[in-house]
């Protein structure tokens, strides 16, 4: 497996699991630090994860490669003034990756990519793209001819819903980032503990539990398993709150069998509402 750290925990109080809030800069440290040694190097940020870029500016040496999220507004509309701020925020002068953040804005102002393409012409950026929610907004981009060299997607057991189209951005070239592979630790939680606004979510937390149980497997392996299993995804986005959950992260050696699969598959989620944590 291939893991990029997110760091939207670095800068906000993220995540329905979060018990602890924002790490201080002892325990980032500890996670960049055994990161470096686990071979990680990739980190994930954006303009809009609190003071996430500036942590990743001051604690992330050289050897990190950095994907940051820009989102223009009606406000603001220069990408080469988004581009400079968040390169300053993250004390670099060119990154890995920079992705729209709300691709629907982009949808509606196409010629912002043009001005992005111009930004990884100047050297600033290696690869451009975007970060989508529904796929809808993936087929939008697609036919406004715009070809991403990465897209980031939501991707895990139970939301599967940008399946059918990974094939075909494999076949397209673009790099795959898959996140919210534990729906913000929504998969950890105690199904009968969660409130009145869960309910179409418990039968399906229910069942993940029980074929955990029937297969002697932790949630956490099972959800990193079946992400990792799909050949095509590049890499899996992994926001940690501590040195340790990462340890348990990159330990996880679990095979998903292809009857289990198919038992995953099974499972379905009726309320898209219930994927997506920003209608939460």
């Amino acid at each position: 497996m291939k893991f990029i750290l997110g760091s939207v925990q670095w800068g906000l109080n993220y995540g329905i699991s979060n018990s602890t809030g924002k790490p201080n800069r002892y325990e980032v440290e500890e996670i960049i630090n055994f990161a470096n040694k686990k071979n990680i190097y990739f980190v994930d940020t954006a303009y809009l994860y609190g003071d996430s870029e500036k942590r990743v500016g001051s604690l992330c040496s050289n050897k990190f490669k950095i994907i940051t999220k820009i989102n223009p507004s009606r406000n603001e509309l220069s990408i080469k003034k988004l581009v400079d701020r968040s390169l300053k925020r993250l004390n670099r002068k060119k990154v890995y990756g920079c992705l729209f953040h709300n691709v629907n804005f982009l949808i509606d102002n196409p010629q912002l990519w043009s001005e992005l393409l111009i930004e990884k012409g100047k050297g600033k950026i290696q690869k451009i793209g975007c970060s989508f929610y529904e796929p809808n907004e993936l087929e939008e981009i697609l036919s406004l001819k715009i070809l991403p060299d990465i897209v980031q997607i939501p991707f895990s057991i139970l939301d599967r819903k940008f399946e059918k189209h990974l094939s075909e951005l494999k076949k397209k070239k673009i790099e795959i980032h898959a996140r919210s592979i534990f729906l913000q630790g929504l998969y950890f939680l105690d199904a009968s503990s969660l409130s009145k606004k869960f309910i179409p979510i418990k039968e399906p937390l229910n069942n993940i539990e029980q074929l955990c149980k029937e297969n002697s497997i932790s949630k956490l392996h099972l959800c990193l398993a079946y992400v990792s299993s799909n050949p095509f995804v590049d890499y899996i986005v992994v926001g940690v709150q501590n040195k340790d959950q990462l340890n348990q992260i990159v330990s996880s050696k679990f095979k998903l069998s292809e009857t289990l699969k198919k038992k995953i598959s099974s499972i379905q989620v009726n309320d898209s509402k219930m994927l997506n944590p920003a209608k939460w």
